[in-house]
């Protein structure tokens, strides 16, 4: 794919922070409070692509709050760029997002853990509904696109 057809599909960092800061105000708000709250308890925030999170727990995945996300403390990249992917969906689905992504995907996400923690293991794959595989896709094009602009400026200062 591209650089330059990415470009064109992804917001820059400004247009992403603006439109999280107004159509995707709701989970930004509640991300930024939770995030003052970890703050103060003494977590540090990280910056991933436009996003900033805290890691909180140990093996239980992530959850993503407008500009921010939490994450449980193991190394994946997978996960950061699909958090940064449902960042992305809440600056285009905006006040609507807790009802079309993040509530349904918080029930599915508790629900398949519930199964298999009763031993299912004939599971569809996490992305099989809309809404996981849209979060994979478009976390992973931001991603891309800042690695090969950023890949980019570096070998043009040389």
């Amino acid at each position: 794919m591209s650089n330059r057809r990415i470009n064109n599909k992804l917001p820059s960092r400004k247009t992403y922070v603006l439109l999280s800061l107004t159509w995707g105000l709701p989970l930004t708000a509640f991300g930024a409070l939770l995030m003052l709250i970890l703050i103060i308890c003494g977590k540090r925030p990280k910056r991933f692509c436009y996003c900033y999170y805290i890691e909180v727990g140990k093996c239980w995945g992530g959850l993503e709050l407008g500009l921010f996300f939490l994450k449980d403390s193991r190394e994946s990249l997978s996960l950061m760029k699909h958090e940064q992917g449902h960042g992305l969906q809440n600056i285009y689905w905006g006040v609507l997002m807790p009802f079309v992504i993040t509530i349904p995907s918080a029930i599915r996400y508790w629900y398949r853990r519930a199964l298999t923690t009763r031993g299912r293991t004939d599971l569809v794959p996490y992305s099989a509904i809309w809404f996981e595989a849209d979060a994979d896709r478009r976390g992973a094009e931001l991603y891309e696109y800042l690695t090969e602009t950023r890949n980019r400026v570096n070998s043009t200062s040389l």
